[in-house]
């Protein structure tokens, strides 16, 4: 009989506990000991991947970007303009993350602890820059700045809308009428709407 061959835990395994425990308890109420004892590892193994809870809060966030970028991504390619784009995407993200309560809870943490103060948060921002500034190329006589001040702008409006306490649960519509009111003819030209 033979030894079963030791089971290596993966960056997605520690994810996937991290973003369980987010879950479950919030990310104020989890450990590293939590989320290693989720993972089925010991605290030092954890540690030797990740090197903080924060770093792990990003690393989900991240990977939760990914999931709903595609979606997203369907979901701008059909709109009309670059106002149609802003209005149905700052919407979308906006009501994906209030729907659940523990990514607008990370969220709130991040908006609060400050973007620019930590390396990881940078690469969230860079991340979500990365993927909205497509849509924008060819489109800057549109804007009222450049492509990038816009981005980082609407990066603060949606945290802005998901940080204030307490969260208002607006609906999509609610939340679509006033990015569509108040935070998108701040960023574009004026323009007749369709």
């Amino acid at each position: 009989m033979t030894d079963a061959a030791p089971q290596t835990t993966t960056r997605d395994d520690l994810l996937d506990a991290a973003e369980a425990c987010f879950e479950r308890t919030g990310f104020a109420g989890t450990t590293m000991d939590d989320v290693a004892a989720e993972a089925g590892v010991n605290t030092a193994t954890l540690l030797g991947d990740v090197s903080s809870r924060d770093e792990l809060l990003v690393l989900v966030l991240l990977r939760v970007w990914q999931r709903e970028s595609e979606a997203l991504a369907a979901l701008l390619d059909v709109q009309a303009n670059t106002r149609a784009k802003l209005i149905e995407g700052v919407t979308f993200f906006v009501t994906r993350i209030a729907e659940s309560p523990y990514l607008l809870e990370l969220i709130r943490h991040e908006g609060a602890t400050g973007w620019e103060q930590v390396d990881n948060s940078r690469l969230l921002v860079t991340t979500f820059g990365n993927f909205l500034r497509p849509y924008f190329v060819g489109h800057g006589a549109e804007l009222r700045a450049d492509i990038d001040d816009t981005i980082e702008w609407l990066m603060r409006q949606v945290l802005l809308l998901l940080t204030i306490k307490p969260h208002r649960g607006l609906t999509p519509a609610e939340i679509r009428y006033q990015v569509r009111t108040f935070i998108v003819p701040s960023v574009v030209r004026e323009t007749p709407e369709v």
